[in-house]
C-alpha cells in the first residue's frame, strides 16, 4: 500500500513468480474472461498490459450505434453478440443514465418477439447510454418510468439495432 493523491487512486495487480511448468496467461484470454464480469461496472476500470478493458474485448461480434432521438436525446448503444454456445448469465443490454446503471439488463422488447428465440437473446451483452432520460428515472435509480415516451422511443430504436445484429450474425 502506498499513499497517493486522491486523483491517483487505484489498485495494480502484477502477476509474478508464475509456475514455469505452466503456460503464461494470454493477455487476450485474460481480457475475454474479465470483460463479461467487469466491463459494465461503474467507476471501475481494468487495464491489461496498459489497455483498458472494453466491450470490444467480447468474444464475438461487436456493434456501436449513436443517434440523437427527438425525445430521448443523444444516445449510444454498444453491444456484442457473443460466440458462446449457451450465452451468458447476465445477458442483455443495461441502460446507463449519467454513467449510472439503471436496473438489470434486458432485451428492450425482444423478449416478446417470436422471431428471436431465448437462446439467441442470451448472446446479447452491452449497454445503452441515454443521459436524456435523467428525468425519467425513479428516485432510487432502480428503473426507468414505464410510461416514459422518451424511454419507449429509445426501446424501439435499441430493439431495431439488436434484431438487425442478431439477424446478421
Amino acid at each position: 500500500v502506498q499513499p497517493c493523491d486522491e486523483a491517483e487512486h487505484g489498485t495494480t495487480v502484477t502477476l509474478t513468480d508464475l509456475n514455469q511448468s505452466l503456460e503464461f496467461p494470454s493477455p487476450d484470454r485474460l481480457r475475454e474472461l474479465m470483460v463479461l464480469e467487469y466491463v459494465r461496472s461503474q467507476d471501475f476500470r481494468i487495464e491489461v498490459n496498459g489497455e483498458v478493458l472494453d466491450i470490444d474485448d467480447l468474444p464475438g461480434t461487436t456493434f456501436e450505434h449513436t443517434a440523437d432521438l427527438p425525445r430521448a436525446g443523444a444516445v449510444r448503444l454498444r453491444f456484442g453478440v457473443l460466440e458462446k454456445k449457451n450465452g451468458v448469465k447476465q445477458s442483455g443490454i443495461v441502460a446507463r443514465v449519467d454513467n449510472k446503471m439503471i436496473g438489470k439488463p434486458h432485451c428492450f422488447g425482444l423478449e416478446d418477439d417470436e422471431e428471436v428465440p431465448e437462446k439467441l437473446r442470451k448472446k446479447l451483452f452491452g449497454e445503452v447510454c441515454a443521459d436524456g432520460l435523467k428525468d425519467h428515472v425513479t428516485a432510487n435509480w432502480d428503473t426507468i418510468l414505464e410510461n416514459s415516451t422518451a424511454f419507449k422511443e429509445l426501446a424501439l430504436w435499441v430493439r431495431g439495432h439488436l434484431k438487425t445484429a442478431l439477424t446478421a450474425v
